[in-house]
């Protein structure tokens, strides 16, 4: 069980910008659908107006502490804002991991557990990672999704939905759905493990539980954590149970910015300005001028 070697970025593949053709493009504007549909119904309504400013709260806090996403319009902005980068670092995640693990010829099923697997940007990056590499020594993949948001995992599956319908997979995917604590029979071998920005300082004690549980149960043959950069030394910390392990530094772009927005997130800034609720627009403005500027500038894994 293993966390990574340290590499360089030129190490990496090199995902071109979006076209509008790509698979990339046909997220991005899956994910605008998404907004659209789910907030400006949303914003409609006094009670849901009134929530802005928490929803946006929870969306500030992200880089230092875990959010509660408990509600959809919290769901919905955090997928808006932040799935697209996740889903290109969950790309590049695979491209390295399968070239360096061992799947055994003809296998049937790669079992991936995805512990804090939120709004589905683990899948989505390796679906569009398998499309770019189609010649893997699996069938199929089966995805154990861990996650106590209930409404993120409701808002990445109707993601997932859109993004699947309109783009199409080289291989079929299953999906088992569990919450905080799951009770998953023994997976068979390969299975790996993956925890992308799931470790805070207020749960480092659940996850690391989770993952030493995970490890007698179900033996993953590989595992892999990732956190923003200013929370490194959380995932070294777990990671230090595991003495074998290695580390990986990525340079993802789209992931987090400092000051420069991407092109989906102005794509979505454009749907923001479109929308008849002065209150949203206003709080919006207020988070890019204070929050966008101190992001860390790249993922740690």
């Amino acid at each position: 069980m293993k966390f990574s070697n340290r590499i360089s970025t030129a190490d990496l593949p090199e995902f071109p910008y979006p076209t509008p053709t790509s698979a990339e493009k046909i997220l991005q504007n899956c994910i605008c659908k998404l907004f659209e549909e789910g907030i400006s119904s949303r914003l409609k309504s006094c009670n849901e107006v009134g929530k802005i400013d928490r929803a946006f709260r929870q969306l500030e806090k992200i880089a230092s502490e875990a959010p509660d996403i408990s509600d959809t319009l919290t769901a919905l902005l955090y997928i808006s804002w932040y799935q697209f980068g996740h889903v290109r670092l969950a790309e590049q995640i695979f491209h390295h991991l399968l070239k360096t693990i061992r799947i055994p010829n003809n296998c049937e099923t790669l079992n991936i557990i995805d512990l804090g697997c939120g709004a589905l940007a683990t899948q989505i990056g390796f679906a569009k990672f398998v499309s770019s590499c189609p010649q893997q020594k699996f069938r199929k993949v089966h995805f154990h999704n861990i996650d106590k948001s209930e409404k993120m995992k409701q808002a990445g599956e109707r993601l997932w939905n859109k993004w699947i319908s309109s783009w199409e997979s080289p291989m079929p995917f299953e999906f088992d759905f569990y919450g905080e604590k799951p009770n998953i029979d023994p997976l068979p071998e390969p299975t790996i493990l993956i925890a992308m920005h799931a470790i805070y300082g207020r749960n480092r004690g659940v996850i690391r539980e989770a993952i030493k549980e995970i490890k007698e149960r179900h033996r993953p043959i590989t595992a892999v954590m990732t956190t923003n950069s200013n929370k490194k030394d959380l995932v070294d910390e777990i990671g230090r149970e595991y003495p074998s392990g290695e580390r990986l530094e990525l340079e993802c772009p789209g992931t987090v910015n400092t000051k420069i927005i991407s092109q989906p997130r102005k794509d979505l800034l454009s749907k923001i300005k479109k929308l008849d609720c002065t209150e949203f627009t206003d709080r919006m403005n207020k988070f890019l001028d204070r929050y966008v500027p101190s992001w860390p500038k790249k993922p740690y894994v």
